[in-house]
Order: structure tokens, then sequence, then C-alpha cells
């Protein structure tokens, strides 16, 4: 081997390689359209590589197709259960009142999405471990 040749293969081992999972580009969707979520969500998310916001859902349909057209969502949904049906979806991210995380969290991983989840996940420690019982069934993160 000349020195040229083990000069580029040292250069070709050194060099950083990505893992094959985060070259994927998750479809993502909101759920839950209002001032945190277009305020922190939205404009953060539309920055992260790797990610495709193509969804949108709140309970006031008008609501959610206004936020899907000013951010360029392609989709707007007015009822979670037409959005976890989509197949196109990968993971949700949950921006809604507290009482309605886990009851949400729940549905999208019975759906088997994955979670985003503003905080608190729960309202109480036996709805947050009904919620890791059904990530660990569905294999999905939370």
């Amino acid at each position: 081997m000349t020195r040229a040749v083990a000069a580029q293969t040292c250069r070709d081992f050194a060099r950083p390689r990505r893992a094959r999972w985060l070259e994927e580009v998750f479809a993502s969707a909101l759920v839950g359209v209002g001032a945190a979520a277009q305020v922190i969500h939205i404009p953060a998310l539309k920055k992260t590589e790797g990610s495709s916001w193509s969804r949108s859902c709140d309970r006031d349909p008008e609501k959610a197709a206004r936020v899907a057209q000013k951010f360029q969502i392609p989709r707007a949904f007015g009822r979670l259960d037409e959005l976890l049906e989509d197949d196109e979806v990968d993971a949700v991210d949950i921006c809604t009142p507290n009482f309605l995380h886990a009851p949400m969290a729940i549905a999208a991983l019975e759906a088997g999405k994955h979670v985003l989840c503003e905080r608190p996940l729960a309202r109480s420690a036996a709805e947050a471990r009904g919620d890791g019982r059904r990530r660990r069934r569905r294999r999905t993160a939370c």
C-alpha cells in the first residue's frame, strides 16, 4: 500500500459517520396549535434536521388550517383520531392543556406513533406508568 492510499484510508476511517437512522426523515404532526406551539415548537422544529412537519391538528379545525397555512404545513385535522389514522405520520408533538397530555399520548402510542409531549406527561404517577407500559408494548419513543 502506498503512502497516499494509506493516508486516504486513515482520513476515511477518521471521518465521522452518521447512523443510518439519523438520515431518515420523520413525518411529524403537531397536536394543539396554540401560542406555545406557534412561538416555540413550530419554529424550533422547522429548523430540526431530519424532521418534516406535515400535519397539524386542533379541536378548532379552522385554527388548525390557519396555522398550517401560516407555517406551510400541508394538512390540517380537526380530530386527533383522524390524524392518528394517517399512516404517513411517524410522530406527534402534543402541545395541548395538561389534562389532555396523557390521554392523547396514550392514543398516539397505541396507534404506533412516537410522542413528544409538553410537560407534564401525566397528572399522576399511575397515568405515567400506563404511558410507559404502552410505549414498551408498541416499541415507540415517548
